[in-house]
């Protein structure tokens, strides 16, 4: 059984520090889904407002303004399904147009009328303007979410906050944003599709799937957050599958005399963007993979227990690193740790 060497206490480039990825991803505050709600329901009012105005102008009610176009047939569709809606009146047959129209939305309102219609007398159209103003409240948290999991901007502490509201009041304020308060299917898609960006970041993968899935029964630009899906597994997948099995060192308060003489000082091996090495943590001469693998066979004789500190740039391949821990496992040299730089802080 190999000793477990102790953690070395004058190397302070080896930051165990879990950063922010998919496996330890930032869930919203409560706060932030106050933001959410506040942000969404701030820019409906003012959309309201607006569209008030112009519909007295024109001689029109705000209700004519809301309930046109794909509305029309969202609603009828929900009421009267595919083939038997009745409105709006068309030239060639309605079923013509209306099966241009995805199941999502209207299916998703003919549910909640069944529900919600015998206990408060509510209609179609009422129903989908009440629903799409929670959807889009979800979208808004969706998008701080997704903000939330970008490691730059959740380094920036208190920053990190107004980076969250900033990108939730650009989306809720679009020009087009008067469709996610319409019955149009503009805020069922874009909750999904946004949380599905969230589930994908934190390699949900069921999750992502159910949710683009859905986005798929809503609207055909849902083929674009598939792909994205595609992408994503795609690149992901040789990080998931190409593992090799290493004991890292691991803290132990429990040390014997042995331990306590053992050389502790770790080897750097510097991996830069080309896929160049270079060996110590002061070399600027680069090498080739046999040279490491040399290194590695010399330092394996005389101390197995050294660590090897892989320093690898950030736009490196991942191939390099995985080369390097090949070459330190056939080499005997079974603990490895990884040096990381701590992102700085802007200025105050």
């Amino acid at each position: 059984m190999s000793q477990q060497a102790p953690d070395p206490p004058d190397y302070p480039a080896l930051d165990h520090t879990p950063l922010v990825t998919a496996d330890r991803p930032v869930g919203l505050t409560r706060v932030d889904w106050l933001w959410a709600f506040g942000i969404f329901s701030v820019a409906s009012l003012v959309r309201l407002v607006i569209m008030g105005m112009m519909a007295t102008a024109n001689g029109y009610t705000l209700h004519s303004l809301f309930y046109r176009w794909d509305a029309e047939y969202y609603v009828s569709i929900a009421r009267d399904g595919y083939f038997a809606i009745t409105e709006p009146v068309v030239e060639v047959p309605v079923y013509e147009r209306s099966l241009a129209f995805f199941p999502g939305f209207p299916y998703l309102l003919r549910g909640l009328h069944a529900v919600l219609h015998p206990i408060t007398g509510l209609h179609h159209e009422t129903i989908a303007y009440g629903v799409n103003f929670l959807l889009g409240v979800v979208m808004i948290a969706g998008v701080m979410a997704l903000v939330n999991r970008i490691p730059s901007i959740n380094h920036w502490g208190a920053k990190s906050q107004r980076a969250r509201i900033l990108a939730a009041v650009l989306i809720a304020g679009v020009p087009m944003g008067i469709t996610f308060n319409m019955a149009y299917s503009e805020s069922l898609f874009g909750a999904l599709s946004i949380w599905a960006l969230v589930a994908i970041m934190d390699r949900r993968w069921l999750l992502a799937g159910l949710l683009v899935f859905a986005t798929g029964l809503t609207r055909i630009t849902a083929v674009d957050v598939m792909l994205v899906l595609l992408i994503v597994f795609m690149i992901t997948m040789p990080v998931m599958t190409h593992s090799i099995p290493m004991n890292l060192p691991v803290a132990s308060s429990k040390t014997n005399d042995n331990q306590n003489k053992m050389d502790i000082n770790p080897l750097e091996i510097a991996v830069d963007a080309s896929g160049n090495y270079a060996i110590g943590a002061d070399s600027a001469q680069k090498v080739d993979l046999e040279a490491v693998k040399q290194r590695f066979q010399e330092i394996a004789k005389t101390n197995p227990d050294t660590i090897i500190a892989i320093d690898a740039d950030k736009d490196t391949a991942y191939d390099n690193v995985v080369k390097v821990l090949e070459a330190a496992k056939e080499a005997g040299l079974a603990k490895v740790a990884f040096r990381f730089q701590a992102a700085k802080a802007p200025a105050k």
